[in-house]
């Protein structure tokens, strides 16, 4: 199946010298994927909401400094492919080549349009009735509580790299569920105004300066940062089970014109086990969650990967922000796992993620990155994070605290249990 039905040829593209406030005003559209940027008319990447979580970006920097090389495919590239370039770039929206254009440096005009993660959702979404939220959702939830601030929950979404942030209201009941938050909620936050402006007081105007108090533009971002993440959240929010299809919990996310669902466990007589699954307990029913709780959380990007394995296996090792692999290649990621499977003989990975993410410092120019690794075993969930200057450094870094989590055998969770070659193949049989 290719995506020719699905690119969309109406699409946002700016100049590489718009200034990063007019992106944060685009991005107000919660239905905007992404901003193709050009220069001189020549395609040069693409900014999502996450880059401008980056760090903080001043209204007057250029869209150029902040957007992301990522692939142009053509029309008739296979859908699963499309998928994996999506994940592992980072992106929410690739371009696409008119038919016989070259990659190289197109011109805008040689742009048929953009390929986007919910365009190609819509187009799978009848073929995933045969997989389960289970088999692709994660379960390290991060979380934050109704009272901490929008500063903090910034700060969350840059350490953990993550895109959504459940709020959990740990009562003397349990957890309880009370809303989300996404980046969408506090994107604007990283382009306001930090320096104050010069002028007289609010409403004076000084010679050759606007009106506009000193002060004014820093008091309003410290104000928002100061806010508790109840006033922003969104509530209620959309749940699913671990037991439910993937194709309906995709196509609640398709009609809330969300990017997630919050995983909470069900009853404990909601689904049996089917019979390559009798060995697991589900999370509804392993005594640890009672019913409603949040066991985890399942994306757009969680549904994507699934469209990445495979009838003969999963392709093992999933790499995410391949752009920050300086010094290293996809296959020293692979030897890597490998290396720390091999060590450990009875354990079988069944699956790897591993998460690239860029810091602004560097040393001699090789950027500080953080690599957190998830190995999902027959022996259990384990994961771990490294820093280092470089991709190698960060990832050893990672390694090095595995081995010691591997030796302890403290699991983090269950392992996933994957859908068996006959489910994948009825998934997957367009």
């Amino acid at each position: 199946m290719n995506v020719s039905d699905i690119v969309a040829p109406d699409f946002v593209y700016r100049d590489a010298d718009t200034p990063v406030s007019e992106l944060s005003g685009l991005f107000e559209d919660p239905a905007l994927e992404g901003v193709v940027v050009t220069r001189d008319g020549v395609y040069r990447g693409v900014v999502t909401r996450r880059d401008l979580l980056t760090s903080h970006h001043p209204p007057n920097e250029k869209a150029g400094s902040l957007a992301r090389s990522v692939p142009t495919v053509t029309p008739t590239e296979d859908v699963r492919e499309v998928a994996r370039l999506l994940v592992e770039g980072e992106t929410r929206l690739l371009p696409v080549l008119r038919d016989g254009t070259t990659a190289g440096s197109p011109r805008i005009d040689d742009l048929a349009g953009v390929v986007t993660t919910r365009g190609v959702l819509e187009l799978v979404e009848p073929y995933l009735d045969v997989l389960e939220v289970r088999h692709v959702d994660s379960e390290d939830l991060v979380t934050v509580a109704p009272g901490s601030t929008l500063g903090e929950a910034l700060n969350a979404f840059r350490t953990h790299h993550v895109t959504h942030l459940p709020v959990i209201d740990d009562g003397d009941e349990g957890r309880e569920l009370v809303g989300i938050l996404s980046v969408h909620d506090v994107v604007g936050l990283t382009t306001r105004a930090v320096e104050q402006p010069r002028g007289g007081d609010v409403g004076e105007a000084s010679a050759g300066q606007p009106a506009g108090g000193r002060g004014e533009r820093r008091g309003e971002r410290e104000r928002a940062l100061d806010l508790p993440v109840r006033d922003v959240m969104t509530a209620p929010v959309g749940t699913t089970t671990p037991t439910a299809t993937l194709s309906a919990a995709v196509a609640e996310m398709l009609e809330r014109n969300a990017s997630s669902l919050v995983v909470v466990a069900g009853e404990t007589s909601e689904a049996p086990p089917s019979e390559d699954e009798t060995s697991e307990p589900s999370r509804a029913g392993d005594g640890t969650s009672s019913p409603g709780e949040p066991v985890g959380i399942v994306t757009t990007t969680d549904a994507l990967l699934a469209l990445t394995w495979t009838v003969e296996g999963h392709r093992g090792v999933q790499v995410v922000g391949t752009a920050y692999l300086d010094d290293a290649s996809y296959d020293d990621v692979v030897a890597l796992v490998d290396d720390l499977a091999g060590k450990y003989g009875e354990m079988t990975v069944l699956e790897a993620k591993v998460h690239l993410h860029e810091h602004d410092e560097s040393l001699r120019g090789t950027p500080l990155l953080l690599a957190r690794v998830r190995l999902y075993t027959d022996r259990g969930h384990f994961i771990a994070s490294g820093e280092g200057f470089g991709a190698s450094a960060a990832l050893n870094a990672a390694k090095d605290v595995l081995e010691r989590e591997l030796r302890d055998a403290k699991t983090h969770g269950r392992s996933k249990k994957h859908p068996d070659p006959e489910r994948l193949r009825a998934a997957y049989g367009w």
